[in-house]
Formats: structure tokens, C-alpha cells, sequence
């Protein structure tokens, strides 16, 4: 009974579980693989986030 309670409130919990509304989404880079590493809030209520991108055929790894 009680491994049912806890598989009961777990199917429970992530049914309700409430996703993040997604602002803005902005790809810099196209179909190469990017990655953001820092987020951070700014004064304004904002956000600015440092990532780079990779550009394998080249070697080249720009930062932004």
C-alpha cells in the first residue's frame, strides 16, 4: 500500500508539475552546435546568457 501511495503522488506530482512559458528563443549559430554557460538576471528584470558555438570544419570556436 505504501509503495502505491508514493507511484500514486510521483504520477500525481509530475502531471501537475507546471512547465516555464518560454519568452524568447533566439538561435545565433543555425545548425552548428552551440552552448550557452552563464545566465544571468539583469537590472532591468532580463536576461543575458554567454555561450560559444562550434564550428568543427574549421576549429574555429566563436564566444558569445
Amino acid at each position: 500500500m505504501k509503495k502505491v501511495s508514493l507511484l500514486l503522488l510521483f504520477i500525481i506530482s509530475a502531471i501537475l508539475q507546471s512547465h516555464p512559458d518560454t519568452t524568447w528563443t533566439n538561435n545565433l549559430s543555425g545548425e552548428v552546435p552551440e552552448g550557452g554557460y552563464s545566465v544571468l538576471q539583469t537590472a532591468d528584470g532580463g536576461y543575458i546568457v554567454s555561450g560559444s558555438i562550434s564550428l568543427h570544419f574549421t576549429n574555429i570556436k566563436f564566444v558569445h
